[in-house]
């Protein structure tokens, strides 16, 4: 109400003693006031009721200042000008919850001169939640809005309307009886359809009938035809309330019996549509039935039940229908209640979607919700100075009573500190643990320091050995040492505690964790060896994960760690269904048992035998017999000689064989196939094997995915493959896309000689299309999943990078493009590539289709060729492209957008190719262009844009020298610290990467600190950043890194200084 207050203060126009008998008349009930009130306007003291107006105006927004201002509107006791800015600062907060109900009793305060204020009117009726709310009102308004009514002449001194009392539903005094099933009576076998086992049922006892007709429902999905046995009706209606009061007992576990109360609601409404009228109150009280699951809590599993039904007789029961609107009223009065579990949330949402309803608008009363209701969701509590994530029937009331006050709204839930409870700070701790390393013993101690130094290095060995502590401290309090390593953020102490946990508890009793990851969340290493060792229940997690999905803080945190550690829940607890945990973070249920790998033929034995005989013996007349056999195989002879062998590779521990498993007879197959391949036809020999393959693919993939490689790679090994369409055909075939589980093993086939060493030095487009989407497929399992497959893949780029740099140098741009800036290593590898020759590669990709559908060229052109010099037109040819770049720049999440590289790249090639011989650029027009566009951009917004730039510093070249003048020139003429900043950091981000950029990014750097070494003192000055920017300098300048000679271990040695 700022701008409602006069101009001086309350205190200046008016005496203490004024001022103290208005506080003291304004300290009394509301009743008392208006006799007040009334008093003063017959006395015709004005100044004092101007004085408590003035007060009112002054106080924070209430029902009680909004009834009292509106005696005052009434008796047109309020300033014109008064009255229209509280008019519309009303007006402003209609559309909040608080806003509704001081907006409605605002208009019954001033119900006698609402005529007045049509506008007021015309915008209380753009809420709809007021006909359900005050329909009497409603009306009134909407008639006075249309046409205003003069209303009869009354003493407006006595119109004082005092707040609405909050109304209740009414407690749950009774709760519905029903019957169990009989546990006694024998599971009849139903009939072959579902209208002849109906039939049959007319024919049972009354409790043999109940529990047929249940079990009809199980069987059977609705159907559309009438069927008149109020019996069936009435057994489907107790099973329903059946399995909600069972629920209240089982806690997440009640989440398994979704199915079944989706399949009752169904089958109740179909009934429902067929005979054109709800089911009798005393089979089943719908809107009763809510309000005892509000009670028990069970409201979630009532609304599955509650969907379904309504999804069969939408069109039927739709509003104003009087059942409708006493569950939608339930629902809205839900929905106001604060701490309620979001999963329920969304199913009520989802319900007034289903009748293209808001539910909300319905709110007419509260409804009581137990505190340690399992409706709400579980919260952060402080116990003995630790952080704990409780589920509510553990909460005190004072944690309740907190959250109840920070009400649904979670920018409160986040930034408020309540008491000394700092909810962001309890987030952070819970998702984000660091250990107390002074309080461990020393030698974790020395693995928690070893650890932290070596995030940055990408190859530390993983196979170090980890030996047993032996101390004098207790067995227990050692163990909470290691799992306080373990739950700590930092993956490769995690990795490395983790590993120690499984070895101190190898043979131990197994432990109950479950109380730990209530105060720290768990990561996928600490998990994997609690479940290995049985130290996390699943019921355990099935808990924890269900309550950090229904919290509303922690869901969109917690959901995308809770989506990749659940594959390894499953393969670890088979027997257990995680049914809470799949429905809360979506994930699908599992599928279908994969068929078995076909057994061998019997008909196809002539071949099996001839194949053991050669495998044997070795000798031409096997090898002859076997060939024969051979000459004439189709696809299922191969696919039962795979099975065969499939079959005879099993688990052994024999010294004769290198690996756990035993693969002698794979690798006999592959040996037998390619003596073969000489004497009869290769190409269909081939073609039957790979297609054999693709046809026990799945199979394979899902119960031997190692034998699948051991057979394919032997295949490669062996077969001679006169054309390599059939080969890039399987591997595509087998390909993530296709197959994800099996992606190690794919990358290993592709990696085979014959395979992508072989194509990428071949100059056919078919071969090297596979290479460009094999390394693409990699970056993204990389970006997807970097702890899988981060070391192989660089491994395989560094390798590609060395043998063959004409496909890196040909088609760096479309690799970069997949990259996202923060993978450093990435990108120096692949601009690292050199020529040995020193030629110039061609260029394998279109850098000018997206410059060209945006009419980028035409307006850049001009500019490269140095024909538009004038500086105001380059300006405003900066503002076009930086609108574009903009776009693109807020939509790429973290990578550079295409039409960024692209505009760099085409500015770089062709103003290296036009300005061959200059080698002062920093007056082109092209420097002028950029210096434009980044002034324009911020911090953020800039970097993809210097990124593009410095990707263009590659070996040695024309367009090299001119990105690395242009990136100089940026920095001299730069009007900011923050982008020569920016550009030095960019630079220092590749130098300190343990893979070393090209040299012509350490060259600029040195040129940048040489030329402008007083600029970039003062600027690092300035930001109290000196001290970490010399210890950056010196490790680029001085030292570098490298492996030993052993391959194992990292070494740091000097360089000369850089000339």
């Amino acid at each position: 109400m700022k701008k409602c207050k006069y101009p001086t203060k309350i205190q200046n126009d008016f005496s203490p003693d004024q001022i103290k008998r208005v506080k003291t008349i304004l300290s009394r009930p509301l009743k008392d006031i208006h006799a007040s009130l009334c008093e003063l306007l017959a006395e015709h003291k004005n100044t004092d009721l101007t004085c408590i107006l003035r007060h009112l105006l002054d106080s924070p927004i209430s029902e009680t200042t909004v009834s009292i201002i509106g005696w005052f509107f009434v008796n047109s006791l309020i300033p014109v000008p008064v009255a229209f800015l509280y008019l519309k600062m009303m007006m402003s907060q209609l559309n909040t919850p608080k806003g509704f109900i001081l907006n409605h009793l605002f208009a019954r305060a001033i119900f006698p001169r609402l005529p007045k204020y049509g506008t007021y009117c015309k915008s209380l009726l753009t809420s709809q939640a007021l006909q359900y709310y005050d329909n009497e009102l409603y009306i009134s308004i909407k008639q006075l809005a249309h046409e205003p009514v003069c209303l009869d002449y009354f003493d407006t001194r006595i119109h004082f309307v005092l707040p609405r009392t909050e109304r209740y539903f009414s407690p749950i005094t009774y709760f519905e009886q029903f019957s169990p099933l009989p546990a006694s009576e024998p599971l009849i076998q139903l009939k072959h359809n579902l209208f002849n086992s109906i039939e049959h049922a007319r024919t049972l006892t009354a409790e043999q009938q109940r529990l047929y007709c249940v079990n009809i429902c199980l069987t059977y999905p609705p159907t559309s035809v009438r069927i008149r046995f109020p019996p069936f009706l009435s057994a489907i209606c107790s099973y329903s309330k059946l399995l909600l009061h069972d629920s209240s007992n089982v806690s997440w576990e009640a989440f398994e019996v979704h199915p079944q109360l989706e399949r009752m609601g169904s089958w109740i409404g179909a009934l429902t549509v067929s005979q054109g009228r709800p089911p009798p109150l005393y089979m089943l009280n719908i809107p009763s039935l809510l309000r005892e699951s509000i009670q028990n809590g069970t409201l979630g599993h009532a609304l599955v039940f509650l969907t379904a039904f309504y999804t069969k007789v939408s069109s039927l029961y739709q509003p104003p229908n009087p059942v409708t609107n006493l569950i939608l009223e339930i629902l809205a009065a839900v929905l106001r209640t604060p701490g309620i579990r979001t999963d329920i949330i969304e199913k009520i949402h989802n319900f007034g979607d289903l009748l293209k309803v808001d539910v909300s608008l319905f709110f007419n009363r509260n409804i009581v919700i137990p505190e340690n209701s399992f409706d709400r969701c579980a919260q952060f509590s402080t116990e003995n100075g630790s952080t704990v994530f409780q589920p509510a029937a553990l909460l005190s009331h004072e944690v309740i009573t907190r959250y109840n006050n920070f009400g649904n709204s979670l920018n409160n839930s986040m930034n408020n500190i309540d008491n000394g409870f700092d909810l962001s700070f309890c987030l952070n701790s819970y998702f984000h643990y660091v250990p107390n390393h002074g309080m461990l013993p020393q030698e974790q101690q020395t693995v928690f320091n070893g650890t932290q130094r070596i995030e940055k290095y990408y190859f530390v060995e993983s196979t170090s050995h980890l030996m047993t502590p032996r101390n004098d401290r207790t067995e227990q309090e050692m163990l909470q040492c290691i799992v306080s390593l373990a739950i700590a953020d930092s993956p490769i102490l995690a990795r490395t505690a983790s590993a120690l946990f499984k070895k101190v508890t190898k043979g131990m009793p197994p432990l109950d964790l479950a109380p730990i990851f209530r105060c720290a969340f768990p990561n996928k290493y600490i998990l994997s060896a609690c479940l290995n060792r049985h130290c996390f229940a699943p019921a355990d997690i099935n808990s924890l994960f269900s309550e950090l999905l229904t919290n509303p803080v922690t869901a969109p945190i917690a959901k995308p760690m809770i989506q990749e550690f659940m594959p390894m829940c499953f393969e670890l607890c088979p027997d257990y269904s995680f049914a809470s945990v799949r429905e809360l973070a979506g994930i699908p249920q599992r599928k279908n048992p994969t068929p078995p790998i076909p057994q061998p033929s019997a008909s196809h034995i002539p071949l099996l035998r001839a194949f053991l005989n050669f495998s044997r013996n070795h000798d031409d007349s096997s090898r002859s017999e076997f060939t024969a056999k051979m000459s004439t195989a189709s696809v299922s002879h191969i696919v039962s000689l795979i099975s065969f062998v499939f079959c005879a590779t099993v688990k052994r521990n024999s010294p004769k064989t290198p690996t756990a498993i035993d693969y002698s007879a794979i690798d006999s197959l592959c040996f037998a196939l390619g003596k073969c391949a000489g004497r009869i036809d290769n190409g269909t020999l081939t073609s039957n094997c790979f297609q054999a393959i693709e046809n026990i693919a799945q199979s394979a993939i899902d119960l031997q995915p190692k034998a699948l490689f051991r057979l394919v790679n032997g295949l490669f090994t062996w077969l001679h493959f006169r054309s390599k369409m059939r080969m890039i055909e399987l591997l595509e075939f087998l390909s993530p896309s296709h197959f994800p589980s099996f992606s190690l093993c794919w990358i290993q086939l592709v990696m085979h000689r014959a395979a992508f060493p072989n194509l990428v030095r071949t100059n056919e487009s078919r071969p090297m299309q596979f290479c460009l989407n094999f390394i693409i497929t990699c970056l993204r399992l990389v970006i997807d999943y970097p702890d899988v497959f981060y070391r192989g893949v660089v491994r395989i780029l560094m390798t590609t990078a060395s043998c063959a740099p004409l496909f890196f140098i040909s088609y760096h741009e479309l690799f970069l493009e997949h990259i996202p800036l923060r993978f450093v290593q990435l990108r120096n590898i692949i601009l690292s590539a050199t020529v040995p020759d020193g030629s110039t590669p061609p260029i394998g990709f279109d850098y000018s289709d997206t410059l060209k559908s945006k009419a980028i060229i035409a307006v850049i052109d001009p500019i490269l060729q140095k024909k538009e010099n004038d500086n105001a037109t380059v300006g405003s040819n900066a503002v076009f492209i930086t609108s574009i770049l903009k776009r693109s720049i807020s939509e790429s999440n973290g990578f550079i957008p295409r039409i960024v590289w692209q505009f760099v790249f085409y500015c770089v090639a062709k103003s290296a190719e036009i300005n061959m011989d200059n080698d002062n650029i920093g007056g082109l027009p092209v420097v002028h262009l950029f210096c434009s566009i980044l002034s324009s951009f911020n911090d953020a917004s800039a970097s993809p844009i210097l990124e593009a730039v410095v990707d263009q510093l590659k070996y040695p070249n024309n367009q090299t020298t001119f990105a690395s003048s242009l990136l100089f020139s940026l920095f001299s003429k730069s009007e900011t610290t923050n982008h020569k900043e920016l550009i030095l950091v960019t630079l220092i981000k590749r130098l300190m990467c343990v893979t070393p950029p090209p040299q012509s990014v350490r060259s600029l750097f040195k040129k940048i600190t040489m030329m402008f070494g007083n600029d970039v003192r003062e600027m690092l000055i300035q930001n109290d950043e000196l001290e970490a920017f010399r210890a950056a300098e010196a490790i680029v300048v001085n030292a570098g890194i490298k492996r030993s000679s052993s391959g194992r271990i990292i070494v740091e040695h000097d360089h000369d200084p850089v000339t």
